[in-house]
C-alpha cells in the first residue's frame, strides 16, 4: 500500500539531514497523519490552503513494517483519513 504525507520542504530536508523524522503529531497524537492517493488533494486543502514550501511524500507500508489502522470516520469532513503507528525501535 502506498500512502501520502504532506510537510514543509525545510522540516524534510532537516528529516533528511537527521535520518529521522517526527513531526509534531507524532508526539501530541501518537501517530503519523497520512492520506490515500484519492485523499491527497482534500487533504491539502483542507489543512494546507494558501501555503507555500510544501513536499508530497510518497510511502510504501511494506518499506515501514508499520501497525496500519484505517479506516477513520472524520465525520466533520466525512473522509477517511490512514494513520500509521510506527514503533520507536
Amino acid at each position: 500500500m502506498i500512502v501520502f504525507h504532506i510537510v514543509k520542504v525545510l522540516i524534510w530536508e532537516a528529516a533528511k539531514a537527521t535520518g529521522e523524522y517526527r513531526p509534531a503529531s507524532l508526539e501530541s497524537e501518537g501517530f503519523i497523519h497520512f492520506s490515500k492517493v484519492e485523499q491527497v488533494v482534500a487533504t491539502a486543502n483542507r489543512f494546507y490552503r494558501g501555503q507555500d514550501g510544501l513536499v508530497l511524500l510518497e510511502v510504501s507500508c511494506d518499506r515501514l513494517n508499520p501497525f496500519v489502522t484505517m479506516p477513520f470516520l472524520d465525520t466533520a469532513a466525512f473522509l477517511i483519513y490512514t494513520f500509521l503507528y510506527l514503533s520507536a525501535q
